[in-house]
Order: C-alpha cells, then sequence, then structure tokens
C-alpha cells in the first residue's frame, strides 16, 4: 500500500524516537513499538513529518496519541483514488481549521460519496459545466447565440450554494446530503500484535495467494501451487517479517521450508520469553547473517548474548554505571557535572557493545560484539548443529 504520511513516533518517558511510513502493517507498527519501549500506560506520542499528497491536513492533523487511529486514517487515505482525495480534500476544507482524526475517518469515508467536476474551478465553470451537460433541464433547447449569453457565473454560484460544495485546486466538490456515516472506531494505546511470524503474498501463475509463517497443511497447500504453475511462474511480491532485519531476497518460493523453520524456532523463542525475540533482532542487527542458515542458527547462540533494554542512548548507560557504582542519590548529582554522552560512548566500547535500535546488546563472555562466537558445547558427544 502506498505511503501517506511519513511520522515520527516518540516514547515520552525515554526520549526514544522511531520515524515510519504509514500506513504501516502490523509487523513494522509491533517492531517500532519494540523499538520505543512503552511501559503499558505510557502513550506514544506521534508527529506528521511528510504530508504527501495531503498538505491541506496541516495544522489539522499535525501531532497527537492515538497511533493506531492515525494508521487507520492512513490506510483509509490510501484507498482513495484520484477523484475521492480531490473530494476528501475539499471536505476538509468546507469543515474548517480543528478536526479530530474520527472526523477525518468519517470524510476519508464520505470522499467516496461525494460529486466531483474536475473541470470545473470557479462559479462561472461550474455554471457552464452544468448547463452544457444537461443538469438544467430548463436550458435544454436554448440556440447557441441565446445559450452564450447565460450568466454562467451566478448559474454557478447558486448551484455552489445548493448543493453546498466548495472548489478546490484539482475542481468543485459537493457532499452527497443523503450519506450517512458509520460509527466511529474505539481508540487503542497500542498496536495490536499481528499472527505469526511472516506473511508472504504470492503471484502464482495467474493466480495470487497468502501464507503466514509458520505453517502446516496451509504450506503443503502453496506447496503443491507452485509445483502444479512449476517454480520459474512463482513469486513472492511481498514479504512482512516480526524481524525486519531478514531482507526480503531470502523470502523465495524455493526457501519456504528453511523459512517456515525459521518462523517456528521464532515462534517458540516468543512464546518462552516475548524479549527473546527482541533481542534477536538487537544481535541481528548488530551483526547481520550473511544466509537464511545463518539467520536460524543463530536462534540457538541467544543465551550468549546480554540486551539491556533500558539504554536507548549513551546518555542511558552512563547513568546506569553511575547509579550502580555510587547509589541513585549521587548518581543523580554527578550527572550534573559530567559529559553523560561521553562517558555512554566510552563505556559502550569498553563493554565491546553495540547500541541497537532495542537496547544496549553486550556479549555474556565479554568479548567484542564483533568477534565470532565460540563453538556450542558439545551434548551427548556430539556437536549440537
Amino acid at each position: 500500500m502506498d505511503k501517506v504520511f511519513t511520522v515520527s513516533l516518540c516514547n515520552p518517558d525515554k526520549d526514544v524516537y522511531v520515524t515510519l511510513a504509514v500506513p504501516a502493517g502490523p509487523w513494522m507498527v509491533l517492531d517500532a513499538w519494540e523499538q520505543l519501549r512503552p511501559a503499558p500506560d505510557t502513550r506514544v506520542e506521534w508527529e506528521i513529518e511528510d504530508y504527501g499528497e495531503f498538505p491541506n491536513l496541516f495544522p489539522t492533523l499535525a501531532s497527537g496519541e492515538d497511533f493506531p487511529a492515525l494508521n487507520a486514517l492512513a490506510e483509509r487515505l490510501a484507498s482513495l483514488d484520484g477523484r475521492q482525495r480531490t473530494a476528501f480534500n475539499g471536505l476538509v476544507k468546507l469543515a474548517g481549521n480543528r478536526i479530530e482524526i474520527d472526523a477525518l475517518m468519517t470524510l476519508a469515508e464520505q470522499a467516496r460519496h461525494c460529486h466531483v467536476v474536475p473541470e470545473a474551478t470557479n462559479d462561472a465553470s461550474l455554471g457552464r459545466f452544468y448547463a452544457e451537460n444537461g443538469f438544467l433541464t430548463e436550458l435544454d433547447g436554448l440556440p447557441d447565440k441565446v445559450f452564450e449569453l447565460l450568466d454562467f457565473q451566478l448559474l454557478g454560484r447558486r448551484i455552489r450554494l445548493a448543493e453546498g460544495g466548495i472548489f478546490t485546486r484539482q475542481g468543485f466538490v459537493a457532499p452527497d446530503g443523503s450519506w450517512k456515516p458509520a460509527q466511529s472506531h474505539e481508540p487503542r494505546i497500542a498496536p495490536e500484535a499481528p499472527a505469526g511470524i511472516f506473511h508472504l503474498e504470492f503471484q502464482l501463475g495467474e493466480e495470487q495467494a497468502e501464507l503466514t509463517l509458520p505453517a502446516g497443511q496451509e504450506l503443503v497447500e502453496v506447496r503443491d501451487q507452485m509445483e502444479a504453475v512449476g517454480l520459474s511462474d512463482c513469486a513472492v511480491t511481498a514479504f512482512h517479517s516480526r524481524a525486519p532485519q531478514i531482507p526480503a531476497e531470502w523470502a523465495t518460493p524455493e526457501r519456504l521450508d528453511t523459512l517456515n523453520c525459521l518462523a517456528i524456532r521464532l515462534t517458540v523463542l516468543a512464546d518462552r520469553d516475548p524479549l527473546q525475540l527482541v533481542k534477536y533482532k538487537a544481535v541481528l542487527e548488530a551483526s547481520p547473517p550473511s544466509s537464511l542458515e545463518g539467520a536460524l542458527a543463530l536462534t540457538e547462540r541467544l543465551d550468549a548474548y546480554i540486551l539491556d533494554r533500558s539504554a536507548a542512548a549513551p546518555e542511558d548507560v552512563a547513568r546506569g554505571e553511575l547509579r550502580s557504582a555510587v547509589g541513585e542519590e549521587q548518581a543523580v548529582l554527578l550527572c550534573r557535572y559530567l559529559n553523560l554522552y561521553g562517558y555512554g560512548e566510552a563505556l559502550i566500547q569498553q563493554y565491546g557493545g553495540e547500541l541497537t535500535d532495542y537496547g544496549l546488546l553486550t556479549r555474556a563472555d565479554s568479548q567484542p560484539g564483533q568477534e565470532p562466537l565460540p563453538p556450542q558445547p558439545r551434548r551427548g558427544g556430539m556437536e549440537m548443529r
């Protein structure tokens, strides 16, 4: 789905920011929340950085807290065609300066039921359009010379006032007076978790298909379809992931079984402890594997890493070290006189760690994060693979 807005999300408790293009799918939204790390009662703040095709929404829609509602609005706007977007812009202009997201959602729905005349940009052109196209039956049959003597500006003004319409740069917009709005949505503080780890969309010859991984019988059915069509005529057209660090290039029809195995392992990790999946993403960010097999093997090595979710910036690392060394009260005093950023950067280097989007990642063996991991311990005389 096409981007409508670019939004900056902020966790006000930790001063963490994430930039997101909306509408965003549930996989990307959940990943942004895992980067922001809000407490259960924290309301994530948003601010629009780029309005795309809807600059007239500034300053009506500038910032707020109900991001799920903003994302839903962007999704609805993305579904509008060119004529409907013209209608939406006209409805916003009619509504005035201060409009809540709920009201904008209603206008986006109403935009599908508006009368739009792209040829009319003023009263005169509106009047002429109506007269020439049979909307004013009392003018039917007028000789051309008499027709050209009509006051089209007066006709257009009467039409505009009667229909409650407005002119935009893309033409005249008039709402449908018989249209009734649907029930408003319920606001949500946090996004809903999507089903599965990966979601793929396919083009299988002339047919389209979707698959959420991990999967069992559904995977068998998609694979049977691929075999019937032939792998050369099959392609993955969209790839959504709970771990956006997994390249979309790895999601190919030939690698579905391996991708499903990775999805199963990540599901087990998340079921045991949701933070394990977050740690996995931090490790992928710090040390990207070169293959899908490498990403799969990494699921068995997460105990080699420690993720400090409280650290979002070098200053957080410095404050944490001071609290551990001298206690909360003395740390607060010292923080007033120290270059926390420089101290935090030095500590990260000393730890051999890396500050990822999900927190400070260090090795459990205190080795630098970029160093290869030691071999896994043998079990029962055989090395784990």
